[in-house]
């Protein structure tokens, strides 16, 4: 049987996260999953190589850019 706690919390900038477990969850294997929000890249990253794979005609790629 699998059982679900969660928490919210914030990442620091030092990226490491203390996690305090209530004392009714056993001592034993377990897994962790973070999930978070990101926001789209601000910047033209995706243009920019559109355009140097064009420029290049690299050709049997699959490029997946419009």
């Amino acid at each position: 049987m699998q059982a679900y706690y969660e928490r919210e919390t914030e990442i620091p900038n030092n990226h490491q996260l203390d996690l305090s477990l209530p004392d009714d969850i056993p001592a034993a294997k377990a897994k962790a999953a973070i999930i978070y929000e990101f926001s789209e890249p601000k910047d033209n990253t995706g243009i920019a190589l559109a355009e140097f794979l064009n420029k290049y005609q690299i050709e049997g790629v699959d490029r997946g850019f419009k």
